[in-house]
């Protein structure tokens, strides 16, 4: 058997001695989410009409004051107009300097990635349309851990119940860092980092609504 070169195991010093940085949120996202990691994965699951895509934006606005962000829409164009609206909603036009949206499969987005200056954000709408086959997770992996694992991933998913809907979502979710269920335009962190309240508002007038209806 051929002998295996092992890397050099860190030490308390090492492990304590290391830069970190962080990501610098203003506002209610400091406030729900505190202040995570510039790196990792972020998971975002939510039903149909819970806000999820709303919230996406936000945070990506959010994110863009200080960060470039690519926007990987799978699950609808680009360049329609609900995508086009929300983006206007969410303030987009102020930070339009970092922001660019594409299309592209696993391979694309490997090599855009792979570009130098490439964006330090990356968004995936979602998890399902995005890795696929049954190497699905391994991929995901490979490309969260082994090829960026100093970029920050947004991935997106879908809902049943209380939980991610399939089993690429659930595995997705355990990984991640930071874990996020939108529901009735709340979204709740469920994450490893939190803040001082929870959840974040999306939408104060239909949340407000919808928990006076809830209860």
């Amino acid at each position: 058997m051929e002998e295996i070169k092992l890397k050099q195991a860190l030490t308390y010093d090492n492990i304590k001695n290391t830069k970190r940085h962080y990501i610098p949120f203003t506002g209610e996202f400091q406030e729900v989410f505190s202040t995570p990691q510039d790196k990792g994965v972020w998971l975002i699951w939510g039903a149909s009409g819970s806000g999820k895509s709303s919230f996406v934006m936000q945070l990506v606005a959010e994110f863009a004051r200080t960060y470039k962000v690519i926007y990987n829409s799978l699950e609808e164009e680009p360049d329609d107009d609900d995508f086009f609206l929300r983006m206007e909603r969410c303030g987009i036009d102020s930070v339009r300097g970092n922001f660019h949206a594409v299309k592209d499969n696993y391979d694309e987005l490997v090599q855009r990635l792979k570009k130098k200056q490439s964006a330090k954000v990356v968004v995936i709408d979602s998890a399902t349309y995005f890795f696929k086959g049954r190497n699905a997770f391994q991929d995901y992996l490979t490309l969260v851990r082994k090829l960026f694992p100093k970029k920050i991933f947004i991935i997106t998913a879908h809902a049943r119940g209380n939980n991610p809907e399939d089993q690429l979502e659930f595995d997705i979710m355990h990984d991640a860092n930071m874990k996020v269920r939108t529901d009735a335009y709340g979204a709740y962190n469920k994450g490893r980092k939190y803040g001082i309240k929870n959840p974040y508002v999306i939408w104060e007038e239909r949340y407000e609504e919808l928990q006076g209806y809830q209860n």
